[in-house]
């Protein structure tokens, strides 16, 4: 399996410790955390994402993908599968991304979102689920996009606000458009 996946303009790859300077910024801009923390997010919460998802590698051979662009190599965000951690959500892969505020707007998310997606597929990496607070119109979107569908909306206990539970509509898999 890949380490790294090429799209027309990003580069997902494997996170290296030396992300953490770059991954501090984006967690620091308050838009890159507002769903559904309300805030910008501190320099120690951004080094327990970045030990959680390098761990989560090393356990599972796969996670969220550290999202550059390919021009520059420049960190914009993740996407990608995490073990699911809300336990109403059913059992399955917790698909997620996030991009810094300069690289959004220019459907860099759905074609990170849709590499990673369809790289679970190719691995077997099944059910995906998505959940995503209310008001949350562009990941909304970007679920009904990648082929999911909603199962249901639910209160998150641990911000008390609303999110819709999707899954992945079926098993198909989904086109590479984008990856090179």
């Amino acid at each position: 399996m890949t380490d790294e996946l090429i799209t027309a303009r990003l580069r997902l790859r494997r996170w290296r410790p030396d992300d953490l300077g770059a991954l501090t910024a984006l967690f620091a801009e308050p838009s890159f955390s507002w769903h559904p923390f309300r805030r910008a997010r501190s320099p120690e919460e951004a080094a327990r994402f970045l030990d959680g998802v390098r761990d989560h590698w090393e356990r599972h051979g796969f996670g969220r993908w550290a999202v550059c662009a390919r021009s520059d190599g420049r960190l914009l965000g993740y996407a990608g599968p995490a073990a699911s951690s809300w336990p109403p959500v059913p059992r399955g892969w917790d698909i997620g991304w996030r991009l810094a505020a300069r690289a959004r707007g220019r459907g860099l998310g759905g074609e990170a979102a849709g590499a990673a997606v369809a790289d679970c597929l190719d691995r077997g990496v099944r059910p995906l689920v998505a959940v995503v607070e209310s008001g949350n119109d562009a990941s909304l979107r970007m679920c009904h996009r990648l082929g999911m569908r909603e199962l249901d909306t639910r209160t998150h206990p641990a911000f008390g606000t609303a999110h819709t539970v999707f899954v992945l509509a079926d098993d198909r898999p989904l086109r590479r458009r984008d990856a090179k």
